[in-house]
């Protein structure tokens, strides 16, 4: 960090911590091993931005072939080209077209052979509420419900017809159980149902569903700065979750460490849902 840099954040620092009373510097060392995923493939929906973002390359650092799906092809091929990783590979797909996902599924296991680990992270967040109309409530429905919904039950089943012991992990959040006419909210509380919901359904295949509900990210949806302060007044830990610790949860999820858990969402929040 240059002198200049470090100056101006110093007083920036200090602007916020006059005005919301604290500064928090965190970081966090994820797991280097390269062998543990070696063989696997794991599909990010959502994989190319934000938190995705960082599952991609959590889950290529630990030795998998990872699929990232998105909608915008753009945003697929520049960081396909940004990361250079042979891994490492792309499939557009606007999540809420559901026509014959089994097909796309099979699309994408021509690209990298099979899949081992699903992990549901497209959604749509909207600051609005219910009593704005239906509008934003049924898109938000269709993209962070509906839609994981059936693609979930498709993937279960390719699992199931292919004999894999395969994992599926829906990220959730914090406001899945906060009372709230929030469609995000609403949307997040079914995400945490249908998790139970599959789990229960598919366990017996030696196919296990789990979800995770962060707390507040510093990400491209939210527009924080995690590098300059970490410091969240929101929060019982006083400071924002890392994305890396999101991921190296969902790593520990989609290992064969994680077996024994099934239709659980953790929460990892700092301590914020606590009554």
């Amino acid at each position: 960090m240059s002198f200049f840099k470090s100056v101006q954040r110093t007083f920036c620092n200090l602007y916020k911590y006059a005005r919301r009373g604290g500064v928090v510097y965190v970081s966090v060392n994820q797991s280097s091993s390269n062998e543990e995923f070696q063989n696997k493939v794991c599909v990010v929906t959502g994989g190319s931005r934000g938190l995705g973002f960082t599952l991609t390359k959590t889950f290529l650092n630990s030795g998998a072939k990872v699929v990232m799906i998105g909608s915008n092809q753009e945003a697929l091929v520049c960081v396909k080209k940004k990361m250079k990783n042979d891994k490492l590979y792309y499939y557009h797909w606007d999540l809420t077209d559901l026509t014959d996902i089994p097909c796309r599924l099979k699309e994408i296991c021509k690209l990298v052979g099979k899949i081992d680990v699903w992990v549901n992270n497209a959604a749509y967040v909207t600051n609005k509420n219910c009593l704005e109309g239906a509008s934003v409530f049924d898109k938000t429905i269709e993209v962070n419900l509906k839609s994981l919904l059936y693609v979930s039950i498709s993937v279960a089943e390719y699992y199931k017809m292919n004999s894999i012991y395969g994992k599926i992990i829906n990220i959730s959040s914090l406001n899945s159980v906060q009372g709230s006419l929030s469609p995000y909210s609403i949307s997040k509380c079914g995400v945490n149902f249908i998790t139970q919901g599959l789990a229960k359904q598919y366990i017996d295949n030696h196919i296990i569903v789990n979800g995770i509900a962060p707390g507040y990210i510093p990400t491209g949806i939210n527009q924080m700065d995690i590098y300059s302060n970490a410091y969240n007044e929101l929060q019982r830990s006083h400071r924002y979750v890392l994305p890396e610790e999101i991921a190296e949860l969902v790593l520990f999820l989609a290992s064969d460490r994680a077996n024994s858990i099934v239709g659980q969402t953790i929460f990892c929040d700092g301590g914020t849902t606590l009554v």
